[in-house]
């Protein structure tokens, strides 16, 4: 069996979820399930930032905002 903070966090990223959304201990990631390589992060301190992966001329990129 998968331990929990193995498995991956998915859910629809909605304003009312981001709203909705808590911190925790640690810094988790929230992953969309209608728009893929865009995640949301959530700080324990409670700041949220959004994260996007994608790919460029086969080199994997990643941006935060």
């Amino acid at each position: 069996m998968i331990p929990a903070c193995a498995q991956p966090n998915k859910r629809k990223l909605t304003p009312l979820l981001v709203q909705r959304l808590r911190p925790q201990a640690r810094a988790y990631l929230v992953w969309d399930t209608v728009q893929r390589g865009l995640a949301l992060r959530v700080e324990p301190s409670g700041y949220m930032a959004y994260k996007v992966v994608y790919r460029h001329h086969k080199k994997q990129l990643r941006s935060a905002t």
